[in-house]
């Protein structure tokens, strides 16, 4: 699990996934990486990019301990719900355990921190108990942008 420190704040990756995503001329996730391009700049591989040319595309959350605040950016995917991003099956990742190994609970989270509404960013704010949703960080205070709740709401 990468981690690093920024003066008395603790940043950690806990990543869900990672998935390599190939070129596509007629529909590419970024037109100009193709993997021609990519091979052109070598600071890329091993880790951005697979020798084949892939974009390693990796959907994690950071955990943000700060001094008397642990945040959660972004919350992935999610386990339970079919995504197209994952050709339309629903995940049953470990990412819950991963998030745990850290030293973290879920209810020790005071705030989640959606930097944006896509499927990738929101997938554990809630989870699936039985036959109900509920907040994955049932203690901490879920914080989207104004514009983005907007947008979305409509």
């Amino acid at each position: 699990m990468l981690s690093w420190r920024i003066g008395e704040v603790t940043v950690t990756r806990v990543v869900e996934m990672e998935m390599p995503v190939a070129h596509n001329p007629r529909r590419a996730f970024l037109a100009e990486a193709t993997p021609e391009a990519l091979r052109e700049i070598p600071w890329l591989f091993p880790h951005y990019v697979t020798p084949e040319g892939h974009l390693r595309l990796s959907i994690h959350a950071l955990l943000v301990e700060a001094p008397g605040l642990r945040l959660v950016v972004d919350t992935c995917i999610g386990n339970d719900r079919p995504r197209s991003l994952v050709g339309g099956q629903a995940l049953s990742t470990d990412f819950l355990n991963s998030f745990e190994a850290t030293g973290w609970t879920r209810d020790s989270v005071d705030a989640v921190v959606c930097t944006h509404l896509h499927v990738d960013h929101v997938g554990w704010n809630t989870m699936k108990e039985g036959d109900r949703w509920v907040p994955t960080f049932p203690k901490a205070r879920y914080l989207i942008g104004r514009r983005e709740y907007d947008h979305w709401s409509a």
